[in-house]
């Protein structure tokens, strides 16, 4: 009876010392990565309007940023929760102490101008930026009337007609897959008006793919058979059915020569 405890307790003694065993190299692993991956340099790259400063105080913010490990290993391949402005974050290490951090900033698809500086937008209608700044390929929106409560940072831009903000988001979307490079989009009542030039092309509200898909043709024909003439092309009864487009040429300036 006497054996049987005593050979009892040493397996449980056995037991406990490889517990605490495990437990000691677990914790010389632990405090080893973490001086071994203390962090030297953060490096930002990919940045053009986001304030660096603001991303670097998002990345070290936790008092575990000192190690270059917790860093890759909390920020690599990031989409959610990100800074204002940021769509996709990835970390790189260039040695065990430093790490890149690049970054890719959200598409702006048009800005607006509210209190004389550009407000500009993302693909869901969400002022992301406001600048004195022109980015290049970027479409100004004239005609959108903004709502009493004005324009918050992060939040979608609060028109007075919901539905007009989401024809716009609809044209610029679909200007950019068709590689269109209107000059301006401005809003005449319910019509949408893209500026090329001096020719503007009324698409109306709907149907917007159709309409928009006549413009590279419609432009280049005019260039061909009626150079330098200013004028609206009117899209906005068009539909497969039937052709009801045609131009409706400026009448001449009587101040002109």
């Amino acid at each position: 009876m006497g054996t049987r405890r005593r050979r009892k307790t040493k397996k449980q003694n056995r037991m406990i010392y490889g517990f605490l065993i495990l437990a000691m190299c677990s914790a010389v692993l632990i405090l080893g990565m973490f001086l071994l991956f203390q962090t030297r340099e953060v490096k930002i790259v990919g940045l053009r309007h986001v304030d660096e400063d603001k991303v670097r105080e998002w990345i070290t913010s936790s008092p575990l940023s000192v190690n270059s490990l917790y860093i890759w290993l909390r920020y690599d391949e990031r989409t959610e929760d990100l800074p204002r402005g940021v769509a996709h974050v990835t970390v790189q290490f260039t040695s065990l102490w430093d790490l890149e951090i690049q970054i890719t900033e959200e598409e702006m698809i048009g800005y607006i101008f509210y209190d004389n500086i550009r407000v500009y937008f993302d693909e869901n209608g969400i002022a992301s930026l406001m600048t004195h700044e022109e980015i290049e390929n970027v479409l100004e929106i004239q005609g959108l009337m903004i709502g009493a409560g004005g324009i918050q940072l992060g939040e979608r831009i609060p028109v007075e007609w919901p539905q007009r903000m989401t024809e716009v988001r609809e044209a610029l979307l679909l200007a950019n897959e068709m590689e269109l490079t209107p000059d301006l989009l401005s809003l005449e009542g319910e019509n949408i008006i893209l500026h090329f030039g001096e020719i503007r092309t009324n698409i109306g509200n709907r149907n917007l793919r159709d309409r928009m898909s006549q413009i590279p043709p419609i432009l280049e024909r005019l260039d061909i058979h009626h150079p330098g003439r200013s004028g609206v092309v009117q899209l906005e009864r068009f539909n497969n059915s039937g052709n009801l487009i045609h131009f409706e040429e400026d009448e001449p300036d009587p101040g002109g020569v």
